[in-house]
């Protein structure tokens, strides 16, 4: 039910956005041409664009909150809240908590958070990154997910399957899972 309601805001967003496009094509067409614009048409171009503009920006949160609404309830996400990328956790469709969730656990709206990458509950489907690799791994003990380099993949360590990790403002390496250690470049949605 939550998806078919996101369904229909996008498709209102995008039939909006396409309203405005077209009605910005015919302010130009018709000024096309003319060798003087004057302050009224050039107000009307300017207006046809913010309001573009504005339905740009109703489109895009409708298609986040969609792509939000379809992560499975009680599933793990890394989401940007501001400027932090932060592990989650998926209560319902229309939160989100800190994760793991604790008494200090701070919620979020969809509209807070934009989806970055989900975390699958299989670790072994993620590519193995070799030492060096630049990262985003979870700090120990908190949410966030932080830069990082790899110090060790999961297949040179024995006793776990776990990244050694190395943060630029730590002295050593520290085990990281290996579900909680991504590419920055590669968005899984």
């Amino acid at each position: 039910m939550d998806v078919e309601v996101g369904l229909r805001s996008l498709q209102a967003a995008l039939f909006a956005f396409n309203q405005r496009v077209q009605k910005v094509e015919r302010v130009k067409e018709k000024l096309k041409g003319k060798e003087l614009i004057t302050l009224r048409n050039a107000l009307k171009l300017y207006q046809n664009y913010k309001a573009l503009e504005t339905t740009l920006g109703t489109l895009l949160v409708s298609i986040n909150n969609l792509s939000v609404r379809l992560s499975s309830d009680g599933g793990l996400i890394i989401g940007r809240v501001g400027d932090d990328y932060l592990v989650l956790q998926s209560i319902d469709n229309d939160r989100f908590v800190d994760y793991p969730v604790t008494s200090m656990s701070r919620t979020y709206t969809p509209d807070q958070v934009v989806l970055f990458h989900r975390v699958g509950p299989n670790s072994t489907s993620t590519p193995e990154y070799r030492p060096k690799h630049a990262v985003l791994a979870l700090y120990p003990n908190t949410n966030k997910m932080l830069p990082a380099q790899v110090s060790s993949p999961p297949s040179r360590r024995r006793k776990t399957n776990d990244y050694l990790v190395k943060f630029p403002a730590d002295p050593q390496s520290v085990p990281c899972p290996l579900r909680f250690v991504i590419d920055p470049n590669d968005v899984v949605l």
